[in-house]
């Protein structure tokens, strides 16, 4: 692991179970059981979904038919197995007959023959997540800590465990983002707050109030990028925030768009405002501002305030303007393109894949489309570890959908990959100038391991010397235009 980079381990309820089960009334008899008995439940009828939902939802238990369609049993362990999300989550099976001949691997914890008494079953499952839930509080009580920052702010919780010299990472469940924040012999070392990191995580984080909190002890970086004492580090950050609360009204909303008009006006004299100009040479809201810039958010909004003042930027404040995607005669194209494409036999919308490096490449993806008429968001959030899920729906009309989904670039997730794999027609590797080797060894294994029918590399800056026939040249994702046209060509290639 680099100096600085730490990553957020799996935080579960403690009580969420996730049943799949190609059998509707099994499903619906094994959720009520388990409800009524206060645990959160999470379904799917077949492996690919299964999969999904167990990366995505984090469940403290699983129940999986044998019979389980579209993924077979064995592989749907081994993925399970091979993923870091999932390795360690307690797995039962459940299948006709005598539980003795199910394949019952030594990693699991059990089975139960169909037909079975449900409320036994739910009443085992139960137990079993109360068992390991005192086994966990038990091996060091005093370190366990959960709470609600509504009854206690998160800048007094920073200072007590300051005080006692504590280590490990602060897990946080806030309004706006999930975040996590690593402290070593009561110092913070480390923190990241959705696309921003270090102290302007910081910032972001005290001025959020409410959510939820949970800190594991023993678990942060030997080293990390923040200095200083904690103390000192709260101070200066609700300092920070008392002064973006007065620049505030100086300021537009954060959705409204930011435009710096190329009309002859002299450069900005400083770093900071020359670098918003540029990030707003193409229109852009103040809160991408806010997240693409390389300096920290009073900073950012003392220098938008002063361009705004001197008319190098001005303001489209009704928010991100959103483009057709074609033209009715290139709908119908891309709808007959997709259509060709369906995959026969699976379930729900075909899909799309896009591998991204982080949790921020995918929020700034999904604020591209955004600017699509035809796109509609999923509002889903995104694991900084492992950034994996739907980011929304092209809607193409005459009930045509396009699913669009993100899974992890590491190399070493991409077990998670294949049951995403399943129902897409294609897969959109958005790739830099400078990282050709990586952009082709994805290519080949989305193409010629997941057999994911096309696959395409979209060139951000200047063409690589071995570029291939079939790659698109992305010169920007931040207009819609140019987003538009890019889905454009990715579906195309469908046909």
């Amino acid at each position: 692991m680099a100096t600085g980079e730490f990553t957020i381990p799996d935080v579960r309820t403690g009580r969420r179970v996730l049943v799949v089960d190609p059998d509707y009334d099994t499903l619906a008899a094994l959720a009520g059981a388990l409800r009524s008995r206060g645990l959160e439940v999470v379904l799917a009828a077949d492996g690919r979904t299964g999969l999904d939902r167990a990366v995505s939802s984090a469940p403290d238990l699983i129940l999986v038919d044998v019979d389980v369609p579209l993924v077979d049993i064995r592989t749907f362990l081994e993925i399970l197995r091979g993923n870091p999300r999932t390795s360690s989550i307690p797995v039962f099976l459940m299948g006709k007959g005598d539980v003795r001949r199910l394949p019952l691997p030594e990693a699991l914890e059990g089975a139960f023959g169909k037909p079975f008494q449900v409320d036994e079953v739910a009443t085992r499952i139960e137990t079993l997540l109360s068992a390991r839930a005192v086994a966990r509080d038990s091996v060091a009580p005093d370190l366990q800590v959960r709470g609600d920052l509504a009854q206690v702010p998160l800048a007094d919780i920073l200072q007590v465990f300051s005080m006692n010299r504590r280590t490990g990472t602060f897990l946080l469940s806030l309004k706006a983002s999930a975040s996590e924040i690593a402290m070593r012999d009561g110092e913070i070392i480390e923190a990241r707050f959705g696309p921003a990191g270090g102290f302007k995580a910081i910032v972001r984080m005290l001025a959020e109030t409410g959510g939820q909190f949970q800190f594991v002890p023993d678990r942060a970086p030997a080293k990390g990028s923040l200095s200083g004492s904690t103390e000192a580090l709260i101070v200066e950050a609700l300092r920070q925030n008392d002064e973006l609360a007065r620049l505030s009204p100086e300021l537009p909303p954060r959705q409204a768009l930011l435009y710096a008009p190329r009309r002859g006006l002299p450069p900005a004299p400083d770093d900071a405002g020359r670098e918003i100009l540029a990030l707003c040479a193409e229109p852009r809201s103040l809160d991408s501002v806010f997240d693409q810039s390389s300096w920290l958010d009073v900073e950012t909004a003392l220098v938008v305030a002063s361009l705004l003042r001197s008319g190098r930027l001005t303001v489209r404040s009704e928010g991100i303007p959103r483009v057709p995607l074609a033209d009715q005669d290139g709908m119908s194209h891309l709808r007959g393109c997709v259509q060709h494409a369906r995959r026969a036999g699976m379930p729900g919308p075909p899909r799309l894949l896009v591998p991204v490096a982080d949790a921020a490449a995918a929020s700034r993806l999904a604020g591209s489309l955004g600017w699509i008429e035809e796109f509609a968001p999923e509002g889903t959030s995104f694991d900084a570890a492992a950034p994996i899920g739907a980011l929304g729906t092209l809607r193409l009309g005459e009930a045509i959908d396009l699913e669009l989904t993100v899974i992890p670039a590491d190399p070493r997730l991409r077990p998670a990959w294949m049951p995403m794999c399943a129902a897409s027609v294609a897969a959109l590797v958005i790739a830099p100038a400078d990282d050709e080797i990586a952009a082709r060894e994805a290519e080949r294994f989305l193409r010629d391991d997941a057999e994911v029918p096309v696959c395409i590399v979209a060139w951000l800056g200047s063409w690589p010397g071995a570029a291939g026939e079939g790659d698109l040249h992305a010169e920007s994702f931040e207009t819609p235009e140019g987003t538009a046209e890019i889905l454009r060509a990715v579906i195309g290639r469908m046909g």
